[in-house]
């Protein structure tokens, strides 16, 4: 029952807050509260006015609600259209904390703590990237925004041949996605598709398409803990 799991997700959240009043934490914890996809038709999902679903490239199935609370440094009820990715949380936490984000490689995400503090517009240095493997084989969705442009496709993979429905949006004239500027822009739909194909060979996905059934010889082991392979005997890249 979805209804019941809300009230659970709500009733927990509220004690989580309570403890950290009754700590005495609240003006030094940022609390963050974001889905991870748009929601699901077919389970009672409503993303309307925008388009698409759970499952799909679309602003329906990616553009999620986000919440954000720091009592004393974030004013309550303001709202933020700044473009922003769960891949930002960690530079955007590091930032807001003043600490160091120590990793050893390039971060995926951006630093937008000045956005949320200070309302700045802060533009993305790197495109953004999506893509959707739904349990349907051989069907995918792969999706980039740059700026105000976003390209989605809409890959077909057949036995003998793979094809790809292309859609090209304005988001800033056409935030729902009405209006497929792919014929009349072609070298724009080009250029973003340059983006998605050298984006695939850098992030491939996995060889074997999701299916709602395992392969003929796949036998299950008697003990799940024991089938997965430890850290240790994996290679570190």
């Amino acid at each position: 029952d979805y209804a019941a799991m809300v009230d659970q997700v709500d009733v927990a959240v509220g004690e989580i807050l309570a403890e950290i009043e009754r700590a005495g934490l609240s003006d030094n914890t940022i609390v963050i509260f974001l889905s991870d996809n748009g929601g699901s038709a077919p389970f009672g999902g409503q993303n309307q006015p925008l388009r698409g679903n759970k499952g799909e490239v679309f602003e329906g199935g990616i553009r999620v609600p986000a919440v954000m609370r720091w009592p004393g440094v974030l004013k309550a009820g303001d709202k933020f259209e700044q473009v922003t990715s769960g891949m930002d949380l960690l530079p955007t936490l590091a930032a807001a904390a003043q600490v160091s984000a120590k990793t050893t490689r390039e971060l995926d995400g951006q630093d937008m703590w000045s956005a949320l503090r200070d309302g700045e517009v802060v533009p993305r240095a790197k495109p953004l990237y999506f893509v959707s493997e739904i349990p349907l084989p051989g069907y995918i969705q792969v999706g980039v925004i740059d700026g105000e442009m976003k390209l989605v496709q809409k890959i077909f993979e057949g036995q003998t041949e793979t094809r790809v429905q292309t859609y090209l949006f304005d988001l800033d004239a056409d935030p729902y996605e009405q209006t497929d500027l792919a014929k009349s822009r072609p070298e724009e739909a080009a250029r973003l598709a340059t983006h998605i194909r050298e984006w695939r060979s850098q992030h491939p996905m996995a060889g074997t398409r999701g299916t709602l059934v395992a392969h003929p010889g796949w036998v299950a082991p008697h003990d799940w803990a024991d089938a997965v392979v430890p850290n240790a005997k994996l290679q570190p890249n």
